[in-house]
C-alpha cells in the first residue's frame, strides 16, 4: 500500500469529486472509479487519488491530486478517457467537483 502526503507545501492542484449515487449503486460506481485507475497511472502529473464511500451509500467522494491544472486538464480531454467518463454518468445523479489547493493539514501530536 502506497502513502499518500497531503500537504501545503505540495502545492498540488486537487480535485475532491462528490459522485451523488444511490446506496443500490454505490458499490458499482467505487468498482467503475477503480476501472479507471490505470487512465490515470498512464497521465503525466498525476500524483495520488483516494476514494471514500458515505456510511449512508449515497456517494463516493474522489480526492484526487494532479501537479498542475494543465495535467488535471490533459487528463480529461483525452479522447481514450471519454467511455469511462460515460460509464461513470451512467451511475451518478448528479457530480460536485470542487478543484482546491491545501491550505492547511493537522496531526495529532
Amino acid at each position: 500500500m502506497s502513502t499518500v502526503s497531503i500537504a501545503p507545501e505540495n502545492d498540488h492542484f486537487t480535485t475532491i469529486n462528490i459522485f451523488n449515487t444511490t446506496p443500490e449503486k454505490q458499490d458499482e460506481l467505487t468498482e467503475a472509479l477503480l476501472k479507471g485507475m490505470p487512465l490515470l497511472d498512464q497521465q503525466p502529473g498525476f500524483v495520488s487519488t483516494s476514494l471514500h464511500k458515505s456510511h449512508d451509500g449515497a456517494r463516493v467522494i474522489a480526492y484526487v491530486q494532479w501537479q498542475s491544472r494543465e495535467a488535471f486538464e490533459t487528463m480529461r480531454a483525452r479522447p481514450d478517457a471519454q467511455g469511462h467518463f460515460e460509464l461513470v454518468g451512467r451511475l451518478v445523479t448528479s457530480v460536485d467537483a470542487i478543484a482546491c489547493r491545501v491550505a492547511f493539514t493537522h496531526e495529532k501530536s
